[in-house]
Order: structure tokens, then C-alpha cells, then sequence
């Protein structure tokens, strides 16, 4: 079942986010209708007016069926998995944000995404791991490991064959860069790490072992330890996340980002 639905602002303009949670894991291709209504009774399908994110939950809309009335807006959720339906309630960004509170969140983000753009904001891509598919060349079903994945451009280090979700914009600030040294798992001597701390908005929602890519000037890192940041302890507004920096021989180097197909019209 569908829980802890919500609906807030986006840092793009006049967008709104939409983001679930359920109960029990659906199946990894399910799917999922976004419904929109300006007096909950009559409703519009959405989902091809905005970014939806299976995996993570989330729906951001960009073509908002009322721009005045955005605070004032109902949605809905279908999710189809395994030949069940499940059905959310009515929700709108009243039932957590008053108004003015409403109002506070966007100025909020507003405020961040002008810093990002104009300040020392980077652009990147946000490319999610693939949780269906067919297995790439490497992965092995029956031990659930990966033999020489180091290599594989099949699944560029994943368990399904092209790796990834096709990439989603987004910003982050990177604040600061910390170089390590860690044993080699092969006792073959010592590996440098280097993690980066950067400063993200929460939707698109990072997670971990996501892949992002900075296009300016290819470096590429995955997303560790997460620290989200609430209005009112509640709503998610940006996050702290933790880079690992990956090393120019990686495979993931070898992906296309633009390339990158959608499994679900593919």
C-alpha cells in the first residue's frame, strides 16, 4: 500500500513535488499513474507532464495544473505491480504546509537554486542503478556476484545490462574534498580515495550507489552517506551527501550518459 504521501515546492520554478512511500516493495517494474485534480473530485492523468521516479517515489511536476493555486492542488497515486492495484488518498500541500509555510519552502529553494546557478553551483547528472532487466555479462544469478564486472561495459559495474536509468538534472555545490588511502582487498598495497562533501536538493532524491556526472568536466562519483535538512523536521528541502570520486579507469567512464535508453518504452 501507498503511505506518507506529500506535496511540497521544487527549486524549479513553479514546480511541485510529489513523493510516496508504500508499505511493501513492488515489483521492479511496476508502474505508476500521477493523477491531479484542483477540487479533488474531478482528476487529470499528469505523468507525462513531469519527471517521475519510480524507484525513489517521486513525481515532479512541471506543468502544474494551476499556478496560483499550486499550495491548493490534490494529487493521487496509482501504483500496478504483480496484477494488484493500489490506491493512494487524495493529497495536497495543505495537509503539512500552511500558506505562508508554503510559501517560506519556496523562497527557501528559490533562494538555494539562484546561489547554485550564479555562485559555485555545478549542473549535474543523476543516474540511478538499474533494479530490473536482463543480467549483464558478468553477473552470475546463481552465486549473485560479479566476475571481472571491473571490465564489463555491458553493465558498467551493475547487475542489469546498461546499468542505469537514463540521467536526470539536477544541482549540487561542491564544499569540500578529503583524499584517503585504504588497503587494497587483494593485499596488493594501498588504493587513494578521494571523497568529496557536496550540498544537493532533495528532489530528484539522491541515494546511495547513484552515479552522478559532473558534464563540465566528466568527473563522475557515486553517492554515499546521506544527511537530509527538514523545514519543520518534516519536509525534506537539501541534503548533505558524501562523493566518492572514481578513478579515471573505472568502467562507468565508458557510459554514454546521453545514450543511457529508458527500459520502460525501450
Amino acid at each position: 500500500m501507498i503511505k506518507n504521501m506529500t506535496v511540497q515546492p521544487h527549486w524549479g520554478a513553479d514546480q511541485l513535488v510529489v513523493s510516496w512511500q508504500t508499505t511493501e516493495e513492488p515489483e521492479p517494474e511496476h508502474n505508476v499513474i500521477v493523477l491531479s485534480s484542483l477540487d479533488s473530485e474531478s482528476w487529470v492523468n499528469v505523468t507525462d507532464r513531469g519527471e517521475l521516479d519510480r524507484q525513489a517515489g517521486t513525481f515532479i511536476h512541471k506543468e502544474p495544473l494551476s499556478l496560483r493555486r499550486s499550495n491548493e492542488l490534490f494529487y493521487r497515486i496509482i501504483l500496478q505491480t504483480g496484477g494488484d492495484r493500489w490506491d493512494s488518498p487524495s493529497v495536497s500541500a495543505q495537509q503539512l504546509l500552511k500558506p505562508h509555510e508554503f510559501a517560506i519552502v519556496r523562497q527557501i529553494l528559490s533562494q538555494e537554486h539562484h546561489a547554485m546557478r550564479v555562485g559555485e553551483g555545478v549542473e549535474v547528472m543523476l543516474l540511478k542503478p538499474l533494479t530490473f532487466g536482463e543480467p549483464s555479462n558478468t553477473y552470475d544469478e546463481t552465486t549473485g556476484q560479479f566476475i571481472g564486472g571491473d571490465v564489463d561495459e555491458s553493465g558498467f559495474g551493475e547487475r542489469f545490462k546498461n546499468g542505469y536509468f537514463p540521467p536526470v538534472k539536477t544541482y549540487v555545490t561542491l564544499t569540500n574534498q578529503q583524499d584517503k588511502q585504504d588497503n587494497d582487498a587483494g593485499g596488493k598495497g594501498t588504493n587513494e580515495l578521494t571523497k568529496v562533501t557536496a550540498r544537493a536538493f532533495c528532489f530528484p532524491r539522491p541515494q546511495r550507489n547513484d552515479l552522478i556526472i559532473n558534464p563540465a568536466n566528466d568527473e563522475r562519483y557515486t553517492v554515499g552517506q546521506i544527511n537530509t535538512h527538514r523545514f519543520k523536521g518534516i519536509i525534506p528541502v537539501m541534503c548533505d551527501i558524501e562523493l566518492d570520486v572514481l578513478p579515471r579507469g573505472d568502467v562507468r567512464y565508458k557510459l554514454i550518459p546521453e545514450d543511457v535508453p529508458d527500459p520502460y518504452t525501450s
